[in-house]
């Protein structure tokens, strides 16, 4: 496995986003926090439902 391998469990959604995009972990975080201040969502579960319903996800 490369160096960087982690268990699932000690990478953040953000970090692993940010890996699958190319974008830094902070980048992420920023865009993650803009959105829900955006959509004045108090938290990422209603960003969640949010999504779900509007066929985003």
């Amino acid at each position: 496995m490369p160096s960087t391998w982690m268990p699932r469990a000690a990478t953040s959604v953000a970090t692993r986003t940010a890996q699958k995009v190319g974008y830094s972990d902070r980048t992420v975080k920023t865009i993650i926090h803009d959105l829900q201040t955006r959509l004045q969502m108090k938290n990422r579960t209603q960003m969640v439902a949010f999504a779900y319903q509007h066929g985003y996800l």
